[in-house]
């Protein structure tokens, strides 16, 4: 039940039988679609709002087909609110989510 990351291709992930090539958060039970940072290059905590009011565990942040590390403030900002925080290419992100999802984890994917 829930929200479940079905497939992902360079540029668009499918989840409940729709494809969306725009940036997405996504937990078990809410869909954020069309999800984009000011500078996708560069996220700051702030475009984080809407993940972290969903009150996760953990968020999963996939930075497209390549590994790219965020600032190092975003970084500190959401791990010292309790939140774990790990960054990886958006089909390892997919892949993750999926995981702990079922495994019923208050796991929230930001993905670009």
């Amino acid at each position: 039940q829930g929200n479940y990351i079905q497939a992902c291709r360079e540029g668009a992930v499918r989840i409940g039988g729709e494809w969306h090539a725009t940036g997405v958060i996504v937990s078990a039970d809410t869909l954020i679609t069309a999800w984009r940072p000011a500078d996708p290059a560069r996220p700051v905590p702030d475009d984080f709002a809407a993940a972290l009011a969903l009150e996760p565990e953990l968020i999963l942040f996939g930075t497209g087909p390549a590994h790219r590390f965020p600032s190092q403030a975003l970084v500190v900002g959401i791990m010292e609110r309790g939140i774990g925080f790990e960054v990886m290419t958006t089909d390892a992100a997919c892949r993750t989510f999926n995981v702990l999802a079922a495994e019923d984890r208050r796991v929230v994917a930001v993905l670009l």
